[in-house]
């Protein structure tokens, strides 16, 4: 019914929109973050369940580095790059103006400005072929305790994940998590808002 799609244009998405607008704190912001793994938007930690490398007889639940839209950490870094970034931000920019927003080219600078942030701690493509490198079983205990700054029990309620049946966790990127998750702290409210809202628009467009 493309009528009715086009009749509604971004009107789906305003309570998304208007619940990341309402978040008041971090730990708010990180259970949107729980919430945005449990519907399939980019979150800024990856979790998935597959088998385990050491114990093929067995699943895993894995931690992986994510929160970046272009396709990895060399997009943000390289001067080669430099028009890609360009087109992405207006990409952003275009995106959030059709959801409605009016600062939508403020919004789209502060997201690329935090990916940018945030792509400064994720592990290049030379370092991802290391399959032992990234092959950290970790318990959930350890995990909160290497990073401090992130409040895992707002994340996994807000992911629907029952803390106590996360015996054991496999950690990808360990600095990565130790790296970006202070972030969370260290750099405004409203940028991280103006990047859940272009990953909500970008995921469901």
């Amino acid at each position: 019914n493309t009528e009715r799609i086009e009749a509604l244009g971004a009107t789906p998405l305003h309570p998304i929109l208007n619940s990341i607008s309402r978040i008041d704190s971090a730990a708010a912001f990180v259970r949107h973050l729980g919430w945005s793994l449990r519907h399939g938007l980019s979150p800024l930690v990856y979790m998935y369940e597959e088998a385990d490398p050491g114990d093929p007889g067995r699943y895993a639940l894995f931690l992986t580095q994510g929160g970046l839209g272009l396709p990895d950490e060399a997009y943000y870094r390289l001067d080669e790059h430099a028009e890609i970034r360009e087109k992405y931000t207006a990409h952003i920019e275009t995106m959030l103006t059709l959801a409605g927003f009016g600062d939508a080219a403020e919004q789209a600078a502060a997201v690329l400005a935090l990916e940018t942030r945030i792509a400064a701690h994720h592990w290049d493509r030379v370092r991802l072929r290391d399959l032992r490198a990234m092959y950290n079983p970790m318990t959930l205990a350890e995990v909160r305790a290497a990073t401090p700054d992130f409040d895992w029990d707002s994340f996994l309620a807000g992911a629907g994940i029952p803390a106590d049946r996360l015996e054991q966790l496999i950690v990808s990127q360990p600095s990565f998590l130790e790296g970006a998750t202070p972030l969370l702290a260290s750099e405004p409210l409203a940028a991280w808002q103006s990047w859940a809202r272009w990953k909500a628009v970008s995921g469901l467009a």
